[in-house]
């Protein structure tokens, strides 16, 4: 396959650019993302040869594929350089900028009625069998809940969220508070 075939192919155009697109519910429009021949790759995520107009929960972050690869003109091929995924963590950081999000509570501690708004739900299959993981914001603050409940809430919506404190962690570079035993009460 020639470069510019590998290029087309991979979500490059054709003078090398491709634009990643990052937010924190990028699978919520990974349909229409696909639909506009976007690819996805584990290391750069969402990306495409052109830029997109995205709403305000998302961003574009570009690279050339100078920056990251080095192409193999007798195996007709293209390799990462050692450090390319360095470079593509450290740009979605500076892109991002860092996480206000800080604890809650204290570990056992039950908050009752809390308003919160609910961000998004992802699950996995486990050896418990499938595990929602649901996302709430109280400010800036991040909470999350695993469980097989399914909610019915639209992205943004307020609710009223009681829960017991599991344990406090940080993941991706944010402090999340895990609850557990939750109730969720819609605003009216």
């Amino acid at each position: 396959m020639t470069k510019a075939e590998w290029l087309d192919k991979n979500g490059f155009s054709e003078d090398g650019f491709t634009f990643c697109v990052i937010g924190e519910d990028t699978y919520s429009i990974k349909d229409w993302l696909k639909s506009m021949g976007y690819k996805f790759s584990p290391l750069l995520k969402w990306h495409g040869g052109f830029p997109l107009e995205l709403s305000e929960d998302f961003k574009l972050v570009y690279f050339t594929f100078d920056e990251l690869y080095q192409w193999d003109a007798v195996n007709q091929n293209a390799y990462f350089y050692e450090n390319a995924e360095t470079l593509i963590n450290r740009r979605f950081k500076e892109v991002q900028g860092p996480s206000l999000s800080e604890y809650i509570g204290e570990v056992g501690q039950r908050l009752r009625d809390m308003t919160a708004i609910y961000k998004s739900s992802r699950g996995f299959s486990g050896a418990y069998g499938w595990t929602n993981i649901h996302t709430f914001q109280i400010g800036e603050d991040v909470l999350v809940w695993f469980t097989a409940k399914d909610l019915n809430l639209e992205k943004g919506q307020p609710i009223l969220l009681t829960g017991t404190i599991k344990k406090h962690e940080e993941f991706r570079e944010v402090k999340t508070t895990q609850l557990s035993r939750c109730i969720i009460k819609e605003v009216k």
